[in-house]
């Protein structure tokens, strides 16, 4: 088994959360097995979100460079409100642009569809929710793993996305985290 060039996205505020153990659990695994692991935390770094098309920010291609450079991107973040945080979503904005991540084929007049450029690349998604299992797949029909495979990573040519989200994190006790925490940490080493 060779070794993966690994790109952590960390997305939560707080150092001390859950988020941060999963993030640190899961790079240790993969450096045990001879992985490489980047890791970019985008509340320490105070990466703006938001997308200005006046400025072309060098860290965008900074960032564009380290995704190039990486075999496996892997995201840890909560889930608020169904969906990731705005600073998830703004680095996604900004990083996966055309014509770096993408392109658009022509079909007819001005209508065409997105061709992936990242065909080279897997995906995968820590998230914690603070809701049961049942609400976010009976409820919401799945709609936060859903929205961003179908939505993203595939319009980007990801040759795969794999999810482990991880449900009522604020209400479990200390062995069921123990549990997940070495759940990633496995996940992280299998690579």
């Amino acid at each position: 088994m060779s070794s993966k060039k690994i790109l952590l996205i960390l997305g939560h505020p707080n150092s001390d959360s859950f988020c941060h153990s999963l993030a640190k659990s899961f790079s240790e695994g993969a450096e045990s097995g001879q992985n490489e692991v980047k890791k970019i935390d985008l509340y320490k770094e105070k990466f703006n979100p938001v997308y200005d098309l006046k400025d072309d920010d060098k860290n965008i291609k900074n960032y564009q460079n380290l995704v190039t450079e990486s075999d496996v991107l892997v995201f840890v973040y909560p889930t608020w409100w169904f969906r990731a945080p705005a600073i998830i979503e703004g680095w996604i904005d900004r990083v996966m642009t055309t014509p770096f991540a993408y392109t658009f084929k022509q079909i007819i007049g001005n209508f065409g569809r997105p061709v992936g450029k990242l065909n080279d690349k897997k995906a995968i998604i820590i998230q914690t929710y603070g809701s049961p299992r049942f609400a976010t797949k009976l409820w919401f029909f799945n709609l936060p793993i859903r929205r961003i495979k179908r939505g993203c990573f595939n319009v980007l040519g990801f040759k795969s996305t794999k999810f482990y989200p991880f449900f009522r994190v604020p209400f479990v006790d200390n062995n069921k985290r123990l549990k997940m925490l070495n759940k990633v940490y496995k996940i992280g080493k299998k690579l």
